[in-house]
């Protein structure tokens, strides 16, 4: 794998989670979220994440299900782990608060 792809693969890295209990309801908010190496200005972004929700649409999923927690490395993917982290405080933030 040459480096851009590696790149390219690491910047739209999706984590999902469920937003609420560990008992999974269907009817409950999923929160999904998405990792960029970009901004989200970036054209590649934009369809990256158009994909995914028209994938999430054939599995059923609708914007009601689904809540997206974006973050961006603005081009520096040494940003990549802190921003992960992040997404994983504002998850334990949400379940703490009982989301």
């Amino acid at each position: 794998m040459r480096r851009r792809e590696f790149i390219a693969l690491i910047g739209s890295v999706v984590v999902s989670w469920p937003s609420a209990t560990h008992a999974q309801q269907a009817s409950q908010m999923r929160r999904v979220g998405v990792l960029f190496g970009a901004s989200a200005s970036n054209p590649e972004f934009r369809r990256r994440i158009d994909a995914l929700r028209r994938g999430l649409r054939y599995l059923g999923w609708t914007d009601a299900d689904v809540a997206f927690e974006l973050r961006f490395a603005e081009g520096n993917l040494n940003r990549l782990p802190a921003l992960a982290d992040e997404l994983v405080r504002a998850n334990r933030r949400h379940r703490d608060l009982g989301h």
